[in-house]
């Protein structure tokens, strides 16, 4: 690769036990982003702010990334569900029960509250933010479905690379 898209990949060999010629495809398969800047957003408190940056380590250390600084929204999305997961995450640490007892307002005969369960909120609000991140990871490349998505596409751009050469030394279009 040489000019604008010109660039090197850190590979540490000892952790991804990579040939020379993988971490060549490697850098001839992965999308030049222009921009890896990630800075946080201002909308983002002290906590989000930590998941952020462990979110950047991790997206800078994922060979083949898709991810540039048009992704800071996504980004800022998933560090705020995290940050909501991480509270809800807290407040089951605090009562780990999948349903609490809660009183209805009616009464027994011998004057006794009757007593209903109710799911956790704690659970609940755990749960649906679980889903939501990675949802988010999915689209970060992160997940293993959404690094596996990446492959893939890196797979069909290749072949594709290789029929259009194909037609060109045959001098075909493809109709």
């Amino acid at each position: 690769m040489t000019g604008r898209n010109a660039r090197t990949i850190k590979v540490d060999n000892e952790v991804s036990k990579l040939s020379n010629k993988e971490i060549e495809t490697l850098e001839e398969l992965t999308p030049v982003c222009e921009s890896q800047n990630f800075i946080a957003p201002k909308s983002l408190n002290k906590s989000e702010k930590v998941i952020w940056d462990d979110l950047v380590k991790i997206l800078k250390s994922i060979h083949g990334s898709y991810i540039s600084d048009a992704d800071i929204m996504t980004m800022e999305i998933y560090c705020k569900n995290k940050a909501e997961y991480d509270k809800a995450c807290k407040d089951w640490e605090k009562n780990p029960e999948m349903y609490i007892k809660v009183g209805s307002g009616n009464y027994e005969f011998d004057g006794t509250e009757k007593i209903q369960l109710k799911t956790n909120p704690a659970y609940t609000i755990k749960r649906d933010f679980s889903k939501i991140m990675l949802q988010y990871l999915d689209q970060l490349g992160i997940s293993p479905l959404g690094r596996a998505r990446q492959g893939r596409q890196a797979t069909n751009n290749k072949k594709q690379e290789a029929r259009e050469k194909l037609m060109k030394i045959f001098d075909r279009t493809e109709d």
